[in-house]
């Protein structure tokens, strides 16, 4: 009887999700990486239970245009490079396209997201990947919640919630360091 067998997409995604979402300071990295990227002046990141119940990091970036919504959570997607001349040049933390899809593999993930000067707003879910209309600030806020729910033998990997708490405050005032420009939140219950 043949043992060897292809793994399905949901389960790769899982497991290919472990090379960027470690634990909740991963996560973190991601998402203000990418409000840096989006040219946000202002971050601020709001957790719950050392970031295992809830991440949310909303800033005052560019925003994400209601087209490229479909794409946000799918792999490889990234507005960031589009060709080789691109990568060579790379000026961006993220470019890989792998941060949103991996973060949304393990987690349920709402984006919200309004582009300057528009007056409406979107959101997208992980869950069931429906663009709405909604009413939001100019910006990016990204909902992190029930992080590792989807495979929950990596919960049993973190130290306490105290400790994760503790290592996102240690990165996001390294950002705020190497960012003096930007004004820097965090919020926690």
């Amino acid at each position: 009887m043949p043992q060897i067998h292809k793994l399905d997409t949901q389960l790769i995604n899982q497991i290919a999700a472990g090379e960027v979402v470690e634990r909740p300071v991963s996560v973190v990295k991601e998402l203000v990486e990418n409000s840096l990227d989006a040219g946000a002046t202002r971050i601020r990141v709001n957790l719950e239970a050392g970031g295992t119940k809830l991440i949310e990091v909303s800033d005052n970036g560019s925003g994400i245009a209601p087209e490229d919504f479909p794409l946000v959570f799918e792999k490889h997607a990234t507005s960031k490079i589009s060709n080789l001349q691109d990568l060579q040049n790379v000026l961006s933390f993220g470019f890989r396209g792998e941060a949103l899809a991996s973060i949304s593999s393990v987690s349920e993930t709402t984006l919200f997201s309004r582009q300057r000067g528009e007056i409406q707003g979107y959101s997208i879910s992980s869950e069931n990947s429906e663009v709405q209309v909604v009413s939001c600030e100019e910006g990016t806020k990204i909902r992190v919640e029930n992080l590792f729910a989807n495979t929950p033998a990596r919960l049993n990997y973190l130290k306490t919630e105290r400790t994760e708490y503790h290592k996102i405050v240690e990165f996001v005032q390294s950002m705020a360091l190497a960012y003096p420009e930007v004004s820097f939140e965090i919020l926690s219950e």
